[in-house]
């Protein structure tokens, strides 16, 4: 009976860990460096300030891609349209805007486009 509790044991901390894995492999926020190098590049805020914030998200399935979030802030929902503009790293010029508005992910992998939350109307 024992040896069937530890093998129950393993099994479930085994499936556990398999069901947390895939949430692990998703976008993460942009290093300081990188947020700076992306928002030089990208549209900038559109909305008066106070209003609406700027978030940068870094794909970890190819890191050459990157999306910026115009975000409203709290008390500006019904003034704010939530958008997005999708960002490509070319390596050797450095980042530049691949699409802005319509989802961001028109063009973009769909790895890529599952990973930072984009699509593509």
């Amino acid at each position: 009976m024992k040896l069937y509790a530890v093998t129950f044991a393993v099994a479930l901390i085994l499936g556990l860990s398999l069901t947390v894995a895939p949430a692990s492999v998703a976008s993460r926020p942009a290093t300081g460096a990188e947020a700076r190098a992306i928002l030089r590049v990208a549209p900038g805020n559109p909305y008066p300030p106070g209003w609406a914030h700027l978030t940068v998200r870094v794909s970890t399935v190819d890191s050459r891609w990157a999306a910026v979030h115009v975000l409203p802030n709290r008390g500006h929902t019904h003034q704010v349209q939530a958008d997005v503009a999708s960002m490509y790293d070319t390596r050797r010029h450095g980042w530049v805007v691949h699409q802005v508005g319509n989802g961001g992910g028109c063009g973009v992998p769909s790895r890529v486009r599952r990973d930072l939350h984009l699509a593509c109307y």
